[in-house]
């Protein structure tokens, strides 16, 4: 998924590293000296049921809080839930 915040585009993409283990990462895909990437996970306890769409939800909050501010954090959920109505039906679902 693309979104920008503050005129720069991110990319976001999900892996599943281990059966329990959802990882979200963000990077920049237009300048240089934004490339870092960051990587957020969520794990899910053997005592719950794995839900992809929950361990997304996990991931992508931890990954946003470690990629940016307060106010960016918040154009950064509104372009992720504006990108998703134009895939989905669902606009709560990741």
């Amino acid at each position: 998924m693309l979104i920008t915040v503050n005129d720069c585009r991110y990319r976001i993409s999900f892996q599943y590293a281990e059966p329990r283990v959802t990882v979200c990462i963000i990077w920049c895909v237009e300048h240089a000296t934004h490339n870092a990437q960051v990587q957020k996970e969520a794990v899910c306890s053997p005592s719950d049921n794995f839900d992809r769409s929950v361990g997304r939800r996990i991931a992508l909050t931890r990954a946003l809080q470690a990629t940016f501010l307060r106010e960016e954090r918040k154009e950064a959920w509104a372009a992720i839930w504006e990108a998703r109505r134009k895939v989905t039906q669902k606009p709560w679902s990741l």
